[in-house]
């Protein structure tokens, strides 16, 4: 797959809502080691907790603020309209990364008193986000230079999306065991949402990559 393939990148518009996107990716990414780090840490100290929110919050306004500038150029934009719709979704997809990790976050905070019980399997679900996402942008940067490894990125991240899976799954087994015996319903409860919220991450990345994927075969594959 030559880098030629992709010359209608090139166009004025379409390159720069690329470019938007690599910075949007990226923030996302920012975003979700933030998340790992509320993960990791935890019980961690309310200020500290508070502060990384902080910066969780002004980094998702600059993530909306890209998704906004992206679709408006690509609203602008001359290349075929499937390729600006996948860029479009894929914008789109990249950005709701940010809203599972926020709901994650928040409910990594709301139970840093109960979540020593089962941390490993959070931070194994936190790291599974990370990695993803990491991939993820990694794929993006390459879709100009070699679309054949962006490709190839991407595929990687069912892995981590089925690993995050049975690690979910064995994470419910655990906490409801915890169930039985303690009879804790609601605080049990609670963790099981947690656990979900933080497999979404891995969930919707692969989403992402999905797309991403899609875009690539749009363009690349089809017949000039």
């Amino acid at each position: 797959m030559a880098s030629s393939t992709w010359s209608w990148m090139g166009r004025r518009r379409e390159h720069e809502a690329l470019s938007l996107l690599k910075a949007q990716a990226s923030k996302v990414h920012d975003f979700v080691e933030l998340l790992q780090r509320l993960v990791s840490e935890a019980p961690m100290e309310r200020r500290e907790a508070s502060k990384i929110l902080m910066e969780m919050a002004r980094l998702e306004r600059e993530i909306q603020s890209a998704k906004k500038s992206i679709i408006e150029e690509l609203a602008k934009g001359t290349a075929e309209a499937p390729e600006r719709a996948e860029l479009a979704r894929l914008t789109l997809s990249i950005a709701a990364i940010a809203s599972h990790a926020r709901a994650a976050a928040r409910k990594v905070v709301a139970l840093s008193d109960l979540i020593d019980n089962v941390k490993g399997h959070a931070k194994a679900l936190a790291g599974f986000a990370e990695n993803s996402v990491l991939i993820l942008v990694n794929a993006v940067g390459k879709l100009e230079e070699d679309p054949a490894e962006s490709l190839a990125m991407a595929a990687k991240i069912e892995d981590l999306k089925r690993a995050a899976d049975e690690r979910l799954a064995e994470a419910e087994a655990s906490i409801l065991r915890e169930c039985d015996r303690d009879g804790r319903l609601s605080a049990c409860l609670a963790l099981l949402r947690l656990f979900t919220l933080l497999a979404l991450v891995t969930s919707q990345a692969e989403s992402a990559a999905n797309v991403l994927r899609v875009l690539i075969v749009v363009k690349t594959y089809t017949p000039q």
